[in-house]
């Protein structure tokens, strides 16, 4: 259900898995985080965390 403009499946699957393995996915969460919490003028890294 990729895209047309999209490789076959097994290329993107094959690139997921290796980022995975890698924890580039988890890389880019906490800079994605990093660079929300500048935006909102929060420290880069939260001190706390709540749990509902």
């Amino acid at each position: 259900m990729l895209p047309k403009d999209f490789p076959p499946y097994s290329t993107v699957h094959s690139f997921y898995r290796r980022c995975r393995i890698k924890g580039v996915w988890e890389k880019v969460m906490h800079e994605l985080v990093k660079t929300s919490r500048i935006k909102y003028e929060r420290s880069k890294n939260p001190s706390d965390s709540i749990i509902h």
